[in-house]
Formats: C-alpha cells, sequence, structure tokens
C-alpha cells in the first residue's frame, strides 16, 4: 500500500486522546498512523530515525497546527511483502508507512504497535504498546544486539589496527600451537602438503634447462670435472676436479687441495 493522499476511515476498539502540533513540511491526514520524533513534533509514521509511534489521528493538520491523536487498537493495512501473520500475535509489528505495518523490523526499527488480531482486512494494532514488557524486551533485545554489533565490529578494527593487538596475538599463539599439534601428528596435514609442494618443486627444477639439482649433483665431491687450472696447491675446488695445461695435469684429491703431475710428451711414434 502507498501512503495516504485522503482522509481514511480507520476502525477501532477503543484509546484515549492526545494533542501536538504537526512538524514543520508535513501534512497529517485522518485516520493516518501518527509518531513523534525527537523534537516533540507529530509526523505521519514511517520507517525514519528516532520516531516512537502514538496513535490515530483524529482530523487532518498541516504543518503547524495542532493535532489530535487517539491511542488504542487501530486496524490497519497489512504489508503483503512483509505480511505480519497470526504467529505474531502478542509481539510488535513494525512501520512500512502511515496506514500500513510489516511484520520484521525496518532499517530504524520503528515499532507500530502490538498485534492485537490479524483479519483479512488488515491488522489491530495497539498502539500502546509500552505497557507491553515482553514485545519491549524482545524489541530492546533485537536493537541491543544491531547496537552491539556495530559496537563489536569497530572494537575489533581498532585493536587489529593496534601495533599491540590483544585479538593478533592471541591468534599467533593459538595458530604456534595448532601447528605444533599438527607436526606431532602421524597424520600430519601440514607435512602432507609440505611433501606435495616440494615434490611439485623437485620435478618443476629437473625439467628446467638451468637446474639447480643438477648443477649441484654435478658440483658435488667425487665427480669429474675439468676445470681451470689451479694457481696454487690450495686453490678453491671440490675432490674430484681436474685440471690439464701444456706441461701438467693437476688433480684435487680434497676440499681446496690440488696435486700436481709434469707431463712429458712423447710424439706418436716413439
Amino acid at each position: 500500500m502507498s501512503a495516504l493522499t485522503a482522509s481514511r476511515d480507520t476502525r477501532e476498539i477503543v484509546g484515549s486522546l492526545l494533542q501536538l502540533t504537526v512538524k514543520a513540511e508535513k501534512t497529517i491526514y485522518a485516520g493516518a498512523l501518527v509518531a513523534v520524533d525527537a523534537t516533540g513534533y507529530a509526523l505521519p509514521a514511517a520507517d525514519a530515525a528516532n520516531l516512537r509511534v502514538l496513535g490515530r489521528a483524529e482530523h487532518s493538520a498541516a504543518a503547524g497546527e495542532k493535532i489530535m491523536i487517539k491511542r488504542g487498537v487501530f486496524l490497519f493495512d497489512n504489508n503483503s511483502g512483509d505480511a505480519v501473520d497470526a504467529a505474531d500475535i502478542g509481539g510488535y509489528c513494525y512501520v512500512s508507512d502511515d496506514q500500513t505495518v510489516q511484520a520484521t523490523a525496518n532499517s530504524n526499527t520503528v515499532i507500530a504497535g502490538v498485534v492485537r488480531g490479524v483479519t483479512d482486512d488488515g491488522v489491530y494494532v495497539d498502539t500502546m504498546w509500552y505497557v507491553d514488557g515482553a514485545a519491549a524486551a524482545a524489541a530492546g533485545a533485537t536493537a541491543g544486539a544491531t547496537a552491539g554489533a556495530t559496537a563489536g565490529a569497530a572494537a575489533i578494527a581498532a585493536d587489529l589496527a593496534d601495533a599491540e593487538s590483544t585479538i593478533k596475538a592471541a591468534a599467533l599463539v593459538q595458530g604456534a600451537a595448532a601447528i605444533a599439534a599438527d607436526l606431532e601428528d602421524a597424520e600430519s596435514t601440514i607435512k602432507a602438503a609440505a611433501l606435495v609442494q616440494g615434490a611439485a618443486a623437485i620435478t618443476a627444477d629437473l625439467a628446467d634447462g638451468s637446474s639447480e639439482i643438477k648443477t649441484a649433483t654435478l658440483n658435488a665431491a667425487g665427480n669429474v670435472r675439468l676445470v681451470a687450472v689451479p694457481a696454487a696447491a690450495d686453490s678453491a675446488g671440490v675432490k674430484g676436479d681436474i685440471a690439464i695445461d701444456e706441461g701438467a695435469i693437476y688433480m684435487c684429491t680434497a676440499t681446496n687441495t690440488w696435486v700436481k703431475a709434469t707431463l712429458v710428451f712423447a710424439t706418436w711414434s716413439e
């Protein structure tokens, strides 16, 4: 349903009267659901901040005029997109607009009143809802949970931005304990993942033309390599290295330890 544009015949069960001034730039139509804002002015009920529903408008009134408001139990339209049903009787319903209510809290949790009955014609709303302690407690819990979640998120964000974050410290302690426990387990998921990644890395390296593993293997002690002639007996070398020049052959017998044998060359005919 859309907001009222003309007077409405809104039925009631019983109620009581109060009078307020209509807020600037607002018009309240007879039969409308009326709210009061934080400044004490009356205005059509809507999903807006700091509104409290009072009751039904007894006549139409423009901005600055006095409006008579009746508190009680009144029949308002049911929002088909978020319909109030029999299961909601005794609990709160919420404002959709100044003639319509809905089952779940809107953005600003504007309470229309307590559901006293649901018919094909609409919802009987008790606008004297403040006397219903159970309903007030439920609404308070919902609002408190929302506020608590917001405050909690802000506190967490502030802590995480702090160099001495207690959340990070606790997470590190728990993480270290979890890692230690996993590594002690025969079926360690960390070890298994490391083996898989290690095998993949080895396979990739061996397939590489500039394989570091192959190079390290060839350079290992005991393998024969033809290298540059050493400058001295303690020049760098790996056991098994061989060098040769015009007059001698050089052999590395241990790390950085070389021996030299002089060559006497003969012709092929000798």
